[in-house]
């Protein structure tokens, strides 16, 4: 017992340095996708490092639910390549211990990784996205030009369409502006001008548009005719902030649900398509966590097997089972959308695949009988194709 417990200790020792630099490392990999929308924030609106901080700190619980398992396994399997380099699992199994003995400490860090990553699924990234959103409301309050965008319908303002052509955002210019109006019941009212700029002022919550060689046209809903039609050389349009629908109350996306809200949907509806991805979403929750424990007890076999001093040997074949799982929770994730198959078989499914694959490895190594990775890439993608050929 006195044995075991200092080879568990070392092996939970062993396994925390990769881990935390794994998961640093993965994460920033997943930030700098963000780099170009905070160049964009800081040069073109003028937002402050602490918003852009703030920002990425609330991103980072979406990445998480993805790089905790991924570092997991890396951290075992780098473990486990080391010790089998270094002729360790050879000295534990002359000592008459089997790759078995080994998963005891292993489960005990994969059931860290699990809380973690079900705690960032469950309430993390509700938290980060709804947060994500209420900073772009302060934001939008302060800034008018945060939410305009080249030839996009800005339709953030209730009632107020607004189109831009061509935005120069350090001038405060705009040209081609079209702008409809629909706050009358019975009418609706175009404004279009070839230029104009705008001025904001944040102290009355209000931006104003001051537009050059424009024109109105007021077109009645009931007849459905234009009976009103005026030019103007110069005229300032006041837009009102706290009209916007993003000030007002902004129906949240199902990404942005937490668990109680997800819980209530699926007790009070029963089918409909967004029934199918709020199953989804919800079996999803819990069948990311739990890769964890596939993905870490799978790293015990891939790096066992390994001969001694090629500590890379296990790498190749890792990264390409860490790939499957997440190929297969991607198409799972489409097909439990679409209602063919039941959500909580497609979302579970990247765990059922792969905790077979981790049973024939443990399988192998036991009775110290090599492991064909090429045969099983090889079935393994057959298998797909014929899946796909069926779908």
């Amino acid at each position: 017992m006195k044995l075991n417990s200092i080879v568990n200790r070392y092996i939970i020792l062993e396994i925390l340095p990769p881990f935390f630099i794994n998961l640093a490392f993965l994460t920033a990999i997943f930030l700098l996708a963000k780099i170009p929308d905070i160049a964009n924030l800081i040069v073109n609106f003028n937002v402050s490092i602490y918003v852009v901080c703030m920002m990425l700190v609330y991103t980072v619980p979406s990445f998480l639910a993805l790089t905790i398992p991924m570092s997991v396994m890396l951290a075992v399997l780098l473990t486990m390549l080391k010790m089998s380099g270094d002729n360790e699992i050879t000295a534990l199994k002359s000592g008459g211990f089997s790759v078995y003995f080994l998963i005891p400490p292993v489960l005990l860090f994969c059931t860290v990784g699990y809380i973690m990553t079900l705690y960032v699924e469950l309430y993390g990234i509700s938290w980060g996205k709804s947060s994500i959103d209420k900073m772009v409301k302060e934001v939008a309050a302060t800034s008018a030009d945060f939410g305009l965008k080249e030839r996009v319908f800005n339709e953030s303002l209730k009632d107020v369409v607004l189109y831009v052509n061509k935005i120069d955002l350090k001038k405060k210019e705009l040209t081609d502006i079209f702008i409809e109006d629909q706050s009358r019941k019975n009418s609706i009212t175009s404004i279009i001008a070839p230029r104009g700029s705008i001025i904001s002022r944040p102290e009355e919550k209000i931006f104003v548009l001051k537009l050059h060689n424009g024109s109105y046209n007021t077109v009645n809903l009931d007849r459905k005719s234009v009976y009103s039609i005026s030019h103007f050389d110069e005229t300032e349009i006041k837009i009102d902030l706290n009209r916007s629908a993003i000030k007002g109350v902004r129906k949240k996306r199902i990404s942005e649900w937490d668990i109680s809200e997800y819980r209530a949907f699926i007790k009070k509806n029963k089918e409909g398509a967004v029934y199918n991805e709020v199953l989804v979403r919800y079996y999803e929750k819990f069948a990311i966590p739990f890769g964890c424990f596939v993905l870490g007890l799978l790293a015990i076999p891939l790096g066992v097997q390994s001969a001694s001093g090629r500590k890379v040997s296990g790498t190749g074949p890792g990264i390409f089972l860490f790939l499957l799982y997440f190929t297969i929770l991607t198409i799972g994730t489409s097909v439990g959308k679409s209602g063919n198959y039941p959500p909580i078989l497609t979302m579970w499914m990247p765990n059922i695949v792969l905790g077979i694959i981790t049973i024939y490895l443990y399988k192998r190594v036991g009775e110290e009988r090599p492991v064909e990775f090429g045969a099983i890439f090889i079935k393994i993608y057959n298998l797909i194709k014929k899946s796909r050929a069926k779908a």
